[in-house]
């Protein structure tokens, strides 16, 4: 019962997160489940839906499916859709119920690309953790998959610019960095198979939100790519890419809530202090707030006098200032994402 919430809505699960990382690939997305998962992801954590095109779909698991264990009836299903939409890799996420009953998405992903001979992939999802999981789990296999290795190294890896972290894309991170003198090398999520083929073409990685950070360190153990953690905010980060540091703000009793690395990087920016709200943040110092009543708690503490957060954060704590920072994973399509230029005027 220590992750029941009774005001806040239901962050974005992990499902969500792996969707996301393959929506701008030509894929084949398959939810295994009854519906109500492959909704949830379509209808509130996918920033891209409406307006865009992708080949999401749902297994429609049915409760005879479930009892019988009829993984056959899945594969099929998949071989249909391989050969009508022709796609360059297939997903299969997992979802409660083909985790209780102990189905093997790797197996049938195996079987998957045994038969159509393309590239596929099985998430053992759960919908348990969070969308952030999700996306580094999806990055992982990616590159894993698709990563080339190259000696010479230019430009800068772009790591975590999801939409459910960033809805209006990489695009302000990709201008503030150009402006900066910056040659991008690859995005992730990337946006076609050669951004993960020039993964490790890079000479260093800005690690943009923590579903980033796993791939930073692999990059950095196995290609030698050394990463530094923070949002292009102001001028500070870009000060630090630089290998320059600019004076530390005076602390102030502003409390900076919601994903670790935005957090993090707005604290710095203001003076405040960063929590996390999603997966464990403690790997980047990042206070991690694990439930409604920890957040609850957290921030109604005397010594925070502001609140930068998303809306349904913030009616946690009426009687203190709130500085709107919408997050898709939390209130979805409730409120208007805020842009990198919004947040840097909060900052100063």
């Amino acid at each position: 019962m220590a992750r029941l919430s009774i005001d806040l809505p239901p962050f974005s699960p992990d499902y969500s997160g792996v969707a996301s990382a393959f929506f701008s690939l030509n894929a084949l997305t398959v939810l295994h489940d009854a519906a109500g998962c492959t909704g949830n992801y379509c209808g509130y954590d996918e920033p891209r839906w409406y307006g865009s095109r992708t080949a999401t779909v749902c297994s429609a698991l049915r409760e005879i499916d479930a009892v019988m264990g009829d993984d056959e009836k899945l594969v099929r299903k998949i071989l249909q859709g391989a050969e009508e939409l022709r796609p360059d890799m297939i997903a299969l996420l997992s979802s409660p119920v083909p985790i209780v009953i102990g189905c093997d998405i790797k197996g049938i992903a195996h079987e998957v690309e045994a038969k159509t001979g393309i590239p596929s992939f099985g998430f053992e999802t759960t919908g348990t953790r969070y969308y952030d999981w999700g996306l580094s789990l999806a990055y992982k296999e990616l590159y894993r998959r698709f990563g080339k290795e190259r000696s010479e190294k230019s430009g800068v890896n772009i790591l975590g610019a999801d939409y459910i972290d960033f809805p209006r894309g990489p695009g302000e991170i990709i201008e503030v960095l150009e402006a900066g003198g910056y040659r991008v090398n690859a995005v992730l999520p990337a946006r076609s198979v050669e951004d993960l083929e020039r993964l490790s073409g890079a000479e260093l990685s800005l690690v943009v939100s923590l579903s980033g950070l796993e791939m930073a360190k692999i990059l950095e153990r196995e290609e030698g790519i050394p990463y530094i953690i923070g949002v292009p905010y102001g001028e500070r980060l870009l000060s630090r890419m630089r290998g320059t540091e600019l004076e530390r703000k005076e602390r102030k009793p502003i409390l900076v809530v919601g994903e670790a690395v935005a957090s993090l990087t707005l604290a710095d920016e203001t003076g405040g202090f960063p929590a996390s709200i999603f997966s464990d943040s403690r790997k980047t110092g990042v206070e991690w707030l694990r439930s409604e009543q920890e957040i609850r708690d957290y921030i109604n503490m005397d010594k925070w006098e502001t609140i930068i957060a998303d809306p349904e954060i913030g009616k946690l704590s009426p009687g203190k200032k709130l500085v709107q920072n919408p997050h898709y994973a939390v209130s979805s399509k409730l409120n208007e994402p805020v842009s990198l230029f919004d947040l840097h005027t909060v900052s100063q």
